[in-house]
């Protein structure tokens, strides 16, 4: 084989193992940027879902307000005490002043219990 014809299948070569490697990462890009989307998707939904149960248990008509204590064992320990005090403010709650100062943290929804916020 002339240098010319080894020169031109070593290109062949380098061609299609160039374009296999591509085609490879290209694929692998786009699974990794699916599941991402997948991950992200699910954590969204598990925060909403959170989130509204926060509401509808700060919601019902037996109690205006639910210590952090009780909230906690009805969510879950899934979040940590500072993720889920993030999801009741998300969910419309405040922390009744002085309830903390009292050991026992009490929250409620802003627009049922306006008359703690003088």
């Amino acid at each position: 084989m002339s240098e010319a014809g080894a020169a031109l299948v070593a290109a062949g070569v380098s061609l299609f193992v160039g374009t296999g490697t591509f085609v490879a990462s290209f694929v692998v890009a786009r699974l990794q940027a699916k599941q991402a989307v997948e991950l992200k998707r699910e954590d969204l939904r598990t925060e909403y879902m959170a989130e509204s149960v926060i509401r509808r248990l700060l919601l019902h008509t037996k109690w205006r307000k639910r210590s952090f204590v009780a909230i906690k064992a009805v969510v879950g320990d899934g979040f940590e005490e500072d993720e889920l005090r993030r999801h009741l403010v998300r969910a419309g709650a405040v922390c009744i002043p002085g309830s903390k100062e009292k050991g026992n943290e009490l929250w409620g929804l802003m627009e049922r219990n306006d008359d703690q916020f003088g």
